[in-house]
């Protein structure tokens, strides 16, 4: 099915070099306060300001705030831009009422559904009641959305005056009441959302055209329709041409799993005779081998949790322990045999599973001491707990030390038929609290086994399980198997971020060894098993539906012989030394101190446990400029906004403003104070206005007061801002290193300046073409080398890999990034120009290296922006009859962010490069040439790429805006040269 609404909006940030599948760009992405990408600020605002009030919820209800993922972000941003351009023509075509989401299990839809509510309210106005209706096909799905949708609801209508009506009911409860139950006739100020959550169940069954006639019903006027799924297979052609209008974001299981979310896994069969009928003999080896499989990995877990002399060496790193204990599950289809005649396979299966456990010998139970908790004396005990109906409990002997629990759909009825031999049956009124299922994510929890399916197989989110034992399932259970699938693959991480340490899928789980590396591979592992050899080739044939094989390879990186201009070559180890550098600080400054005086500001902090003090930046003031329009004049509203203030004092939030300053000051880690007298007193907001110049607006306010506090709020912000900027700037700037050398990454030298290889992942339809794949490696690697391979002999290190310039879906991935269009182009340029222009000059030698941002070593400072400025190249020119050193930096980057078409201004990152009013470069290049005792110079110059519009037409005299600050673009070039002369001719005349 073709994504035609999420393919056309994502289009607009692939345009921006922005490809989602990179890790690098997924680290921007997160980094949400920085929007180091350029992302649309409005929309960015927007996801934070959701983000924040979710967060509040969260804490309210004692748990732990989340940190968006990437792709999460991207589902809220897509969103942002739809309801922003949906009324355009250009999304005519598209759906005008409804979205939907493809995200895979496990990759936390709940969040995002949770945050489309407040996305969703924060777009409608004018209203007095607001219904959310949510459904889901499983009951137990409700129950958990029931205690995690109740109390976020009843959080919102604090806020919102108990305006907001929940409704929550299954999909089959919600048809028989009928769409007249939920009318919202003769209230025009009403609206509705409508949220569904796996929504693949009720679209792929006999239902499909009653329930999607009826949601369509619900969501008609003044109503919003939101659908989560974590497939959308098996749809009829009707359906699909509805979903493809609709989906907004494919985040489907394959990207889930490449991006290295999740468990890792494995589907192959136990044995070569195992597997091929279902004799009881055959069932006991299966049985055998799932028990084998937890038994081990409980025990790798117990051992191995915590710190093993040597803290590298540890299997967990720097990490404590593994997070969650490995459990096992037998589960299957949740629906029930509807043919009463025959034996519910269900039940059948069970009670096969019972009877291995009841007839294992003590010398068979030790092999899996672990999972039975080193408790194996004495018969089977089945254990009746009138507390909870569907629970039985599993233990050896009778003295309540259980290890499982078997979920029934009637407890007392097959607790009654159970009559095998070699087993004893129990009932107790009272049990600890531990041995519930309810409780089984506890630390504490000492079950290891669960038997059953309709309780495990669908709204449960635990990250425990690790091995699944399929039962009852039966050749049409079809999207019931994702979700099963689904239980398995979450996972935690070491880092608590759901990525598993190795991101390569293991070809044979069972031929991983003993080394720690392997062990941490196997409890991050989901191992699928079965008791019957038709359930594994159902389950595998439908999740290899959602699954793409990957297979990565390194490419080693090697420093470059350079060839010099005098015919000679260098080694790097000689070379090294000739290039002078500067690399930014990798301090880590906690809380900063801040007194305001006058308009002066005296910061401190603490710097390996020295504490700088009484640290002065003079004279500190800005202005504003809140115009719509910057080519008018508009007015200065700051002392209206101060009138305006004093005069409302009695009914502006205080208390809403002050948390917002609190929630400010602990994200930008600073103590801020005001200077009064001889003593310090928190920080005012009042006394923003002593540091503010003028702040510019289209109008006066007026006497709207929600006006008045929302602007207030938006100069807080703007100044904290700016403040943490000014002191972060000048305590980054006096801790620039300047006497290090040019280096490559090594295992040793993990702060190096150039990569040491490239990864290269490589995607495949199946198994077998990735092990074809394989059996050729070399030649295939020198295929892919050859096709990429883009380089010159004065490039530091080789090779440099670049796209594919014939679009041959190579369908592969590099890590760190290959160059793009715009780089790659640069490259070639520079190449050709130097040869054709120094290839005979003896005076000059180059040196050109690829600054990747990952490293983070090079790059600048800037002062009005929160992060560093890394551009893409730097380029050194040693002179050798001046004995002078010119470094250049080199940005081929797009126009985003850097320039302000209202006011016609550039950014700092655009402005550095003109050092005539900007003394950025000017301070470190007097600093490099004191440190080095030679002549340095500094440049900087941002390179546009292709098709940029900026500077087409000399308008606004913006072309000589662009020359004065060192901004050129690549396509002045050849036949399209300004004045005669191409971007790289500009450049050089600037440098030399």
């Amino acid at each position: 099915m073709e994504t035609k609404l999420y393919n056309y909006l994502s289009k607009s940030l692939l345009e921006k070099d922005i490809y989602f599948g990179n890790i690098e760009i997924q680290k921007k992405i997160e980094d949400l306060k920085q929007n180091t990408l350029g992302l649309e600020e409005k929309y960015i605002k927007k996801i934070i300001s959701y983000l924040k009030t979710y967060n509040k919820f969260l804490l309210s209800q004692g748990k732990s705030e989340v940190r968006l993922r990437y792709y999460q972000i991207l589902t809220l941003y897509f969103a942002e831009m739809y309801f922003d351009i949906k009324d355009e023509k250009e999304m005519d075509s598209f759906s005008k009422n409804s979205l939907a989401y493809w995200m895979a299990t496990g990759s936390g839809k709940t969040i995002v559904m949770h945050l489309n509510i407040l996305q969703y309210l924060d777009k409608i106005k004018n209203y007095n009641k607001f219904q959310i209706i949510f459904t889901t096909p499983g009951v137990n799905l409700i129950d958990q959305h029931k205690e995690e949708l109740n109390p976020f609801i009843d959080f919102l209508n604090s806020k919102y005056n108990n305006k907001i009506n929940l409704i929550i009911d299954t999909t089959s409860s919600l048809l028989n009441k009928g769409s007249e139950y939920y009318s919202l006739a003769g209230n025009k100020r009403a609206k509705r959302l409508i949220l569904i959550d796996e929504a693949h169940i009720g679209t792929s069954s006999k239902e499909e055209g009653v329930f999607y006639k009826f949601r369509n019903e619900l969501n008609k006027e003044n109503s919003f329709l939101f659908e989560y799924s974590a497939t959308f297979h098996n749809l009829s052609k009707g359906l699909e041409k509805e979903y493809e209008n609709q989906i907004i974001y494919d985040y489907n299981y394959n990207l889930f799993y490449k991006d290295g979310y999740g468990k890792d896994f494995s589907f192959k069969q136990v044995g070569n005779d195992v597997l091929v009928g279902d004799n009881e003999n055959e069932l006991k080896q299966n049985l055998d081998k799932c028990l084998l499989v937890i038994n081990e990995k409980i025990d790798i877990w117990s051992n191995l949790r915590g710190y093993t002399g040597d803290k590298q060496k540890s299997l967990f790193g720097d990490f404590n322990m593994f997070p969650d204990k490995p459990l096992i599950t037998f589960m299957g289809n949740t629906v029930n045999n509807k043919n009463k005649k025959d034996k519910d396979p269900e039940i059948s299966d069970i009670s096969n599973i019972v009877y291995y456990l009841a007839n294992l010998s003590e010398n068979e139970k030790k092999n899996f001491e672990n999972v039975f908790n080193y408790k194996i004396s004495g018969k089977l005990t089945i254990t009746r707990n009138k507390s909870v109906i569907d629970e039985l409990l599993l233990s050896y002997g009778d003295d309540g030390k259980y290890f499982g629990i078997i979920n029934v759909g009637n407890g007392d009825k097959f607790f009654n038929d159970l009559d095998l031999p070699n087993i004893e049956k129990k009932k107790i009124e009272i049990i600890d609290s531990k041995y519930l299922f309810k409780n089984i994510d506890k630390k504490d929890s000492p079950i290891n086994l669960l038997i059953g399916s309709r309780k495990f197989a669908e709204g449960w989110n635990s990250f425990r399980v690790s091995v699944i034992a399929l039962i009852n399932l039966g050749s049409n259970a079809g999207n019931k198997i994702i979700q099963i699938f689904g239980r398995g693959v979450r996972l935690k991480g070491l880092k608590d971020d759901g990525k598993r340490k190795y991101t390569q899928h293991e070809k044979d789980y069972f031929e991983l060894g003993n080394n720690n590396e392997d062990k941490l591979k196997k409890i991050e592992t989901l191992n699928i098993l079965s008791v019957k050899k038709s359930y594994l080739e159902t389950f595998t044939k439908k999740v290899n539906e959602e699954i793409k094989y990957t297979h990565s390879f390194k490419i080693k990186v090697n420093p470059n012989l350079i060839k010099l201009n005098s015919g000679d070559d260098i080694e790097f180890e000689e070379y090294k030394n000739h290039l002078p550098i500067f690399k930014l600080s990798k301090k880590e400054i906690n809380y900063k101190n801040i007194i305001l005086e006058g308009n002066d500001i005296y910061y401190s902090y603490l710097d390996e446990n020295t504490i700088i003090e009484d640290e002065k930046i003079s004279n500190f003031n800005f202005s504003l400029d809140f115009r719509i329009d910057k080519t008018k004049p508009g007015l200065c509203i700051k002392n209206n906004l101060k009138t305006k203030i004093e005069a409302f004092k009695s009914y502006i939030n205080i208390y809403k403003i002050n948390q917002i300053i609190k929630d400010n000051l602990g994200e930008y880690k600073i103590n801020l104070y005001i200077k009064f007298g001889n003593n310090l007193i928190d920080f005012d907001y009042k006394s923003i206005f002593d540091f503010i110049d003028e702040i510019k607006y289209d109008n006066k306010l007026g006497n709207n007061l929600g006006k008045i506090e929302k602007t207030i709020i938006i100069v807080i912000d703007e100044f904290l801002k700016k403040l943490k900027n000014k002191v972060n700037h000048r305590i980054n700037s006096k801790n620039i290193v300047y006497n290090k050398v040019l280096s490559q990454k090594t295992e040793t030298n993990p702060t190096g300046d150039f990569i040491e290889e490239y990864i290269i992942t490589k995607e495949f339809e199946s198994e077998n073409e990735k092990l074809e794949y394989i059996e050729n490696i070399e030649t295939e690697k020198q295929k892919i080398i050859d096709i990429l391979y883009k380089n010159f002999d004065k490039h530091i290190y080789s090779p440099l890999l670049k796209e594919d310039d014939n679009h041959s879906n190579l369908g592969i991935n590099i890590s760190p990034d290959k160059l793009n269009f715009g780089e790659k182009l640069f490259i070639e340029n520079i190449k050709d120009y130097i040869n054709e222009n120094y290839r005979n000059n003896k005076k000059l030698d180059f040196y050109l290296l690829r600054n990747v941002e990952s490293l983070r070593s090079i790059g600048i400072y800037l002062e009005n922006d929160e992060h560093p400025f890394f551009p893409d190249f730097i380029l050194w020119i040693i002179d050798n009859k001046e004995n002078k050193t010119y470094i250049n930096f080199i940005d081929p980057k797009g126009q985003d962010g850097i320039f302000d078409r209202n006011s016609g201004n550039f950014n700092d990152k655009a402005k550095i490069g003109n050092k005539l009013i900007d003394n950025t470069l000017k301070n470190i290049e007097e600093n490099l040439s004191k440190q080095k005792d030679k002549d340095i110079v500094l440049n900087s110059f941002i390179i546009l790429k292709s098709g940029s519009d900026l500077g087409t037409r000399n308008t606004d005299n913006i072309q000589n805006k662009m020359l004065e600050n060192n901004i050129y673009k690549i396509d002045w070039i050849g036949e399209d040269k300004l004045n005669g002369k191409s971007y790289l001719d500009l450049i050089f005349e600037k440098i030399l």
